[in-house]
This record gives structure tokens, C-alpha cells and sequence, in this order.
């Protein structure tokens, strides 16, 4: 889990809140009109709790993109179980790749990076393994990837 940065205390969402955040996860153009009859408040009522909802770190704007669309289609997983205390060292050398799209540093019996990747397709996929495997030679690296995505949400 993802620490607190300076600044930043953890939100207590209300039933409300959450069907809010809910709804505009699944649809961030939904209508405040249609927000408010759903979660059954006012006009007001609804986009002050928006606001509030910004302002405190709650909701970020952002897009999303069909990576299919953009030459993205093939999504993994990679473990790199590497040599402990290169895990910084190494996340930041993959940071900027395009397609690396998440870097998290896992606990297991030994230390290691969890890689989420998105590529063109396996013989893209099986180039960026090589890849990443020479950025740490004596890494064990081993992907996972993705046949079918049955449940991909925000949690709240």
C-alpha cells in the first residue's frame, strides 16, 4: 500500500461518496444532473461533495486509453526477483520505458520488482523480458501474461 505523502490524510468515504466515485469511475463524463438523482442529493449537495472530493486528493483527473487501439494489446506481468537493495537502483532505469506502466517493489522470500507491461504483442513482449533482463543479468526473470482481464477497477 502506497504511504501517505506530506500533506495527505486517509478520506472516510460515506455510502454516498462511494456510489459517487463508483459511478464516475465507470463514467467520469457522467452528468452532475445525473450524479445527484443517482445518489439521490441536490444539485448543490453533489458538486460540493465534488469539490471536496478534488480538493482533498480523493479524485484525480486523468484518461483512459484503449491500449489495444494504440499498439498496446498484450498486457503482463513481470517478476524480477533481483539481487536485494537493487530494486531502487533498477526501478528507476525502467521508469521511463513506454512500456513499463506500473513499478512495485514486492515482498517475498526475496526481493524483487512486479512489473506491469504493456506491449505490441508476445514477439514485442519476449524482446522487453530481454530487456529487462539485461539491466540485471544475475535477475531471475519471469513473466506472466495476461489472457483475459475479468475484473480491472479502482478500489474504494
Amino acid at each position: 500500500m502506497r504511504e501517505l505523502g506530506e500533506g495527505e490524510r486517509e478520506v472516510m468515504l460515506d455510502d454516498k461518496n462511494r456510489k459517487l466515485l463508483k459511478i464516475l469511475s465507470s463514467n467520469s463524463k457522467t452528468p452532475l444532473k445525473e450524479l445527484a438523482r443517482t445518489i439521490g442529493l441536490s444539485l448543490q449537495a453533489t458538486y460540493k461533495r465534488l469539490k471536496s472530493l478534488e480538493e482533498r486528493g480523493v479524485i484525480r483527473y486523468t484518461i483512459s486509453v484503449n491500449p489495444k487501439l494504440v499498439g498496446r494489446g498484450t498486457l503482463a506481468f513481470i517478476f524480477v526477483d533481483s539481487t536485494a537493495g537493487k530494486e531502487k537502483e533498477l526501478s528507476q532505469r525502467l521508469y521511463h520505458w513506454p512500456d513499463v506502466c506500473e513499478i512495485h517493489e514486492i515482498s517475498s522470500e526475496r526481493s524483487g520488482l512486479l512489473l506491469k507491461v504493456r506491449a505490441r504483442d508476445q514477439e514485442a513482449l519476449a524482446r522487453l523480458q530481454e530487456r529487462v533482463k539485461a539491466q540485471e543479468p544475475e535477475a531471475k526473470v519471469r513473466v506472466l501474461e495476461v489472457i483475459r482481464t475479468i475484473k480491472e477497477t479502482n478500489a474504494f
